[in-house]
């Protein structure tokens, strides 16, 4: 096979991954037993020149029971197949209410465009690819959630300006496991950063993911690199709805 139908053929393939790569921000898989969290705790655990009040409020924030939000996705994925390396999108939306998410993307990579829907009500996932038939199965019971993410504290490195916005960038104590970001057992192979943004008050402003994984396509091996921005556009008003298998 081309070089050129390798790509393709990764596009087509990444389907079957594609609403797993939709998962960190939308809960959408996500299994939310929400801990108790002492926020002075984690305060304590920020590193040297983080804001404690900053800190405390978004901690407290994001880890209510109550905690909604909806937003745009956007990104980029390179795959590395045979030496050449292809350029693509992302972008779709998604949306979180208390222990439920629902999410949808399309990447375009190589002339070829896939989409990947997923929701996560009560006690079943809906899945789907390409606006296919909906699959429904048991709530996963794996996968990330806010009060999981920043259990382990969470540290202010500063302001920043991130799409068009001054915005305070803020780590992870304890960066995320591979397999909780990716439920695709390729991408859990990978290794990933992930950065939390939030604005002067605390206030919950997006999220970033990035990194790499590597995997066959059609017998050959390809080397995908991805960045993923979660912008939080609204934090009330949020609705979560089981599609019609």
């Amino acid at each position: 096979m081309s070089k050129v139908g390798s790509i393709t053929a990764f596009a087509a393939e990444a389907s079957l991954w594609l609403a797993g790569a939709a998962l960190i921000a939308s809960a959408a898989g996500a299994h939310w037993d929400t801990p108790s969290v002492d926020v002075n705790s984690l305060i304590a655990q920020a590193w040297p020149g983080a804001s404690p009040s900053l800190v405390s409020s978004y901690t407290s924030k994001v880890t209510a029971s109550d905690f909604q939000v909806s937003g745009s996705i956007a990104g980029t994925v390179s795959v590395t197949i045979g030496g050449q390396k292809t350029d693509g999108t992302y972008s779709g939306a998604f949306k979180i209410k208390g222990n439920d998410g629902s999410s949808t993307m399309t990447m375009t990579l190589g002339g070829s465009k896939s989409t990947g829907d997923q929701v996560s009500l009560g006690g079943s996932d809906y899945s789907r690819t390409n606006n296919g038939k909906w699959t429904k199965a048991a709530r996963a019971s794996t996968g990330l959630s806010f009060p999981r993410l920043t259990a382990g504290g969470v540290t202010d490195k500063g302001v920043e300006t991130h799409n068009g916005q001054r915005l305070h960038h803020l780590n992870l104590v304890k960066p995320p496991d591979s397999k909780s970001l990716f439920g695709d057992p390729n991408m859990a192979t990978g290794t990933y950063t992930l950065v939390l943004w939030a604005k002067d008050d605390g206030t919950p402003a997006g999220m970033t993911v990035s990194g790499s994984w590597s995997q066959e396509a059609t017998g050959a091996p390809a080397h995908a690199t991805i960045s993923l921005d979660y912008n939080f556009e609204a934090l009330s008003g949020v609705t979560i709805e089981a599609p019609t298998t």
